[in-house]
């Protein structure tokens, strides 16, 4: 999944992965069918389609909710949202603005 991710979205900077999901489940993360399943998932779905963003194919635990952690080198973690339904994501000038 990683490769696609990268693929698709040109990363140029490392990226890593957890396959057993440790650190997702450390840090609170969670996979719910009825937070994927929600009103908030299709309103967010048409808001993506809109923006010429389609679903792919199914990759990993489809119920699995993301999010965006901060990692500082000196093992801080200055930031973390934790996503509440399939869509939800945080708002970019916040997260940017934890970066410095």
């Amino acid at each position: 999944m990683a490769e696609d991710f990268i693929e698709q979205f040109n990363i140029r900077s490392p990226v890593y992965v957890d396959p057993a999901r440790i650190l997702y489940k450390a840090l609170g993360f969670n996979a719910s069918k009825m937070k994927m399943l929600s009103p908030s998932m299709v309103l967010s779905g048409m808001k993506a389609a809109k923006k010429g963003f389609i679903q792919g194919k199914l990759q990993g635990d489809p119920w699995q909710l993301g999010g965006v952690v901060l990692l500082h080198p000196s093992g801080e973690i200055p930031y973390v949202y934790r996503s509440a339904f399939a869509g939800d994501h945080p708002d970019v000038d916040d997260v940017i603005a934890r970066l410095v």
